[in-house]
Protein backbone atom coordinates (compact mmCIF):
# COMPACT_ATOMS: atom_id res chain seq x y z
CA UNK A 1 0.00 0.00 0.00
CA UNK A 2 1.61 3.33 -0.89
CA UNK A 3 0.60 6.39 1.29
CA UNK A 4 1.06 9.52 -0.52
CA UNK A 5 2.20 12.20 1.64
CA UNK A 6 1.00 16.06 0.61
CA UNK A 7 1.22 19.42 2.25
CA UNK A 8 0.80 22.87 1.19
CA UNK A 9 3.38 24.92 0.68
CA UNK A 10 3.13 28.34 1.47
CA UNK A 11 4.49 31.71 -0.54
CA UNK A 12 7.00 33.31 0.92
CA UNK A 13 5.89 36.99 1.72
CA UNK A 14 7.71 39.69 -0.06
CA UNK A 15 9.02 42.27 1.47
CA UNK A 16 9.10 45.19 -0.41
CA UNK A 17 12.32 46.83 -1.09
CA UNK A 18 14.11 49.81 -1.61
CA UNK A 19 15.50 50.62 -5.57
CA UNK A 20 18.80 51.93 -5.29
CA UNK A 21 20.34 53.51 -8.19
CA UNK A 22 23.53 51.53 -9.08
CA UNK A 23 25.50 54.28 -11.09
CA UNK A 24 29.16 54.06 -9.52
CA UNK A 25 31.63 53.19 -11.51
CA UNK A 26 35.31 51.22 -10.74
CA UNK A 27 37.69 50.51 -13.00
CA UNK A 28 40.73 48.57 -12.04
CA UNK A 29 43.63 47.05 -13.89
CA UNK A 30 45.02 43.62 -12.70
CA UNK A 31 46.98 40.86 -14.05
CA UNK A 32 45.20 38.31 -16.48
CA UNK A 33 45.89 35.40 -14.63
CA UNK A 34 45.04 36.76 -11.27
CA UNK A 35 41.64 38.31 -13.19
CA UNK A 36 40.64 34.34 -14.39
CA UNK A 37 41.99 32.43 -11.57
CA UNK A 38 40.19 34.67 -9.04
CA UNK A 39 36.59 35.04 -11.70
CA UNK A 40 36.78 31.02 -11.07
CA UNK A 41 36.12 31.27 -7.34
CA UNK A 42 34.14 33.65 -7.78
CA UNK A 43 32.01 30.93 -10.12
CA UNK A 44 32.34 28.28 -7.64
CA UNK A 45 30.57 30.45 -5.25
CA UNK A 46 27.84 31.93 -7.62
CA UNK A 47 29.22 35.32 -7.52
CA UNK A 48 29.71 37.72 -10.07
CA UNK A 49 32.78 39.57 -10.16
CA UNK A 50 30.45 42.95 -9.52
CA UNK A 51 28.51 41.16 -6.97
CA UNK A 52 31.95 40.21 -5.01
CA UNK A 53 33.33 43.37 -5.67
CA UNK A 54 30.11 45.48 -3.94
CA UNK A 55 30.34 42.86 -0.78
CA UNK A 56 34.07 43.57 -0.58
CA UNK A 57 32.56 47.24 -0.33
CA UNK A 58 29.94 45.87 2.15
CA UNK A 59 32.59 44.98 4.78
CA UNK A 60 34.76 47.99 4.48
CA UNK A 61 31.73 50.00 4.93
CA UNK A 62 30.42 48.03 7.98
CA UNK A 63 33.87 47.33 9.85
CA UNK A 64 35.08 50.88 8.60
CA UNK A 65 38.13 49.44 7.33
CA UNK A 66 39.92 46.29 5.03
CA UNK A 67 37.73 43.44 6.78
CA UNK A 68 41.28 41.11 6.83
CA UNK A 69 44.41 42.18 8.45
CA UNK A 70 47.40 42.92 6.32
CA UNK A 71 50.54 43.10 7.52
CA UNK A 72 54.17 43.57 6.19
CA UNK A 73 56.63 40.75 6.65
CA UNK A 74 59.33 40.81 8.76
CA UNK A 75 62.89 40.09 7.67
CA UNK A 76 62.49 36.42 9.27
CA UNK A 77 59.41 35.90 7.04
CA UNK A 78 61.07 37.24 4.05
CA UNK A 79 64.06 35.29 4.40
CA UNK A 80 61.94 31.81 4.98
CA UNK A 81 59.51 32.86 1.96
CA UNK A 82 62.48 33.69 -0.07
CA UNK A 83 64.13 30.28 0.76
CA UNK A 84 60.97 28.26 -0.29
CA UNK A 85 60.83 30.06 -3.66
CA UNK A 86 64.63 29.40 -4.31
CA UNK A 87 64.39 25.88 -2.29
CA UNK A 88 67.04 26.55 -0.13
CA UNK A 89 67.22 25.63 3.88
CA UNK A 90 63.93 23.39 3.43
CA UNK A 91 63.93 20.47 5.70
CA UNK A 92 62.56 16.99 3.81
CA UNK A 93 60.71 13.89 5.64
CA UNK A 94 59.80 10.51 4.14
CA UNK A 95 56.04 10.95 5.06
CA UNK A 96 53.66 13.81 7.07
CA UNK A 97 53.35 11.36 10.10
CA UNK A 98 57.24 11.35 10.45
CA UNK A 99 56.96 15.27 9.69
CA UNK A 100 54.78 15.80 12.96
CA UNK A 101 56.50 13.53 15.13
CA UNK A 102 59.85 15.33 14.72
CA UNK A 103 57.88 19.35 14.84
CA UNK A 104 56.24 18.14 17.78
CA UNK A 105 58.18 16.86 19.86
Amino acid sequence: MKLAITRKVKKAATVPTKRVRKDGVIRARVESDLKQSVEIVFNRLGLTPTQAITLFYKQVEMNQGIPFEIKIPNEETLKALDDAVNGKNLTRYKSVDDMFKTTLC
